[in-house]
């Protein structure tokens, strides 16, 4: 394996937290998906915590 295209992370922040630190979402719905020049970032709800998924385009 020679590049990781996909990283998952279980966070300790709230929504507002999320929408506070990285603004309005890319496209709104109850995952919130941010493109960010090669990537992906979404968050998802986990449970009681948020799921960051991080991959490339």
């Amino acid at each position: 394996m020679k590049e990781i295209y996909t990283i998952q992370v279980e966070l300790d922040y709230s929504k507002d937290e999320i929408l506070e630190i990285m603004g309005k979402p890319t496209q709104p719905s109850n995952i919130f998906i941010y493109e960010k020049e090669n990537y992906i970032i979404q968050f998802e709800k986990f449970n009681n915590k948020w799921r960051l998924i991080l991959r490339r385009k």
